[in-house]
């Protein structure tokens, strides 16, 4: 009687235990896909990016943790972390967020930019770079357009393909500040497409894998 009653604290402590590390996993895991997806958003965006650092140190203090709580789990059923379909959902949240804000950003270009305008390109030329937010610079390729705002001759070095001196080119205009954007709609539509696609599939298989952890955290059986 005894020896069955201790049995029976043994395995009610074990699970206890079991359900500490895989809540902490899930949890730690969960943290590490939040930041990593703001991280994403918010790398070189100039639309509402949150401080680089933080999300930094966040997502690698999840991982750090998710990793190492996984390790604790000893009930044979599975783990959370690490498995295949949890670093491909994550990795696509991460994209996903990346397309959204490009496809935000570009949206916000063509609601703030509606006027055609035609601009003369003058020396093009590879130039180093950097965003706000990032500490290591990236090359691209910068030209001077000239166009006429008003009336008055205006002059600014863009980012964009390289022309032969003299070139005229289809751009468009803020019709409040004469400044120029330009308006690619296939790279809009990709970035949509991608964070949509993106979305549907973390929210899909984002739901099978928590539900799948919630039956395993109230020890009940996991149905497909």
């Amino acid at each position: 009687m005894t020896d069955k009653a201790g049995n029976t604290g043994m395995e009610e402590t074990s699970r206890g235990r079991q359900v500490f590390w895989r809540a902490l996993t899930v949890g730690a895991a969960l943290t590490c896909a939040v930041s990593g997806a703001l991280l994403f958003w918010s790398w070189g965006s100039t639309l509402a990016p949150l401080p680089v650092l933080p999300l930094w140190i966040t997502g690698a203090v999840g991982l750090v943790v998710a990793v190492a709580a996984s390790f604790g789990i000893r009930d044979g059923d599975g783990t959370p972390l690490p498995t295949v379909g949890t670093a491909l959902l994550i990795l696509t949240l991460w994209l996903g967020a990346s397309a959204a804000d490009l496809a935000a950003s570009g949206v916000r270009d063509w609601v703030r930019t509606p006027q055609a305008v035609t601009a003369t390109v003058t020396e093009c030329r590879t130039e180093s770079s950097f965003h706000e937010n990032d500490t290591v610079g990236f090359d691209h390729v910068a030209c001077l357009y000239h166009w006429t705002f008003n009336g008055d001759e205006r002059t600014g070095r863009l980012a964009g393909d390289s022309h032969p001196d003299g070139t005229r080119v289809g751009m468009w205009m803020s019709p409040k500040t004469g400044e120029l954007a330009e308006h690619p709609l296939f790279a809009l539509i990709g970035y949509t497409a991608g964070a949509l696609g993106a979305a549907a599939i973390v929210l899909v298989g984002g739901w099978f894998r928590l539900r799948t952890e919630a039956c395993r955290l109230l020890g009940r059986p996991v149905t497909p």
